[in-house]
């Protein structure tokens, strides 16, 4: 199972960075955090 961002793979442990020119500063955090916990999620296996 791979997840990409902005058409980046994600995988566990790898930095995540967004371009600042997608998102607003409101809606780039609710997407990087959002980002986070799925990531942790699927890395400790409950996705």
């Amino acid at each position: 199972m791979r997840v990409k961002i902005n058409g980046k793979d994600l995988n566990p442990g790898d930095r995540v960075t967004f371009e600042s020119s997608e998102y607003s500063d409101g809606q780039g955090l609710v997407v990087l955090i959002a980002g986070i916990i799925a990531g942790y999620l699927w890395w400790r296996g409950f996705l």
